[in-house]
C-alpha cells in the first residue's frame, strides 16, 4: 500500500473508532431507563446486542474497537517516524510501542468481556449489567426452555 493510504487507514482507526464508540456510549442512559426499544448497534460480529445486554455489549465493543484504535495509533506513530516496509521492528518509536502494547492489553480484556456479554444474553446475569426494566425477564436459555415446554411434541 502507498503511504497516503496507510496514513488514512491509521487515522480512521485511531480517530474514527473512538468517535463512533463515544456516540454509542451517549445512548446508554436512554437504553438503561428503557426509553429506547432498539439499540444503535444490534449485531456485532461475535454477539447480539439487545436493550437488556446493551451495557455489557458496549463494554466488549469498546475493548475490541479500542484495540483496533490503538493499532491505528501505532501505525501513525510508525509512519510519523519515517518507517516503511524495510524498517526493522526494533526501530519502532516509543509511542508506537506503547500504542501496540495497549492494543494487546485491550484485546486480551475484550475476550472476558465477550464471555460476560454471552452470559448476559443467555442467563440475564450478572444483574448489575442488566437495566432494572429487564432484570426480571428470562435469558435466552430460559426462554428457549419455556418455548420448548409449551410446544406440543
Amino acid at each position: 500500500m502507498s503511504r497516503p493510504v496507510l496514513w488514512l487507514v491509521g487515522a480512521a482507526l485511531a480517530f474514527g473508532l473512538p468517535a463512533y464508540v463515544c456516540t454509542l456510549w451517549r445512548y446508554l442512559p436512554a437504553v438503561w431507563r428503557g426509553e429506547l426499544r432498539r439499540t444503535p448497534v444490534e449485531n456485532f460480529r461475535l454477539f447480539t446486542v439487545s436493550p437488556r445486554s446493551y451495557l455489557s455489549g458496549l463494554l466488549a465493543i469498546t475493548a475490541w474497537y479500542g484495540s483496533l484504535a490503538a493499532s491505528g495509533a501505532a501505525m501513525l506513530a510508525f509512519l510519523a517516524a519515517g518507517g516503511d516496509e524495510t524498517t526493522p521492528v526494533g526501530a519502532v518509536p516509543i509511542a508506537g510501542a506503547l500504542a501496540s502494547a495497549s492494543g494487546v492489553v485491550l484485546a486480551l480484556v475484550a475476550f472476558p468481556l465477550t464471555v460476560v456479554q454471552w452470559a448476559v444474553n443467555a442467563f440475564n446475569r450478572p444483574r448489575l449489567l442488566v437495566p432494572p426494566r429487564y432484570r426480571n425477564k428470562p435469558g435466552s436459555v430460559a426462554q428457549r426452555r419455556a418455548d420448548r415446554g409449551r410446544r406440543p411434541v
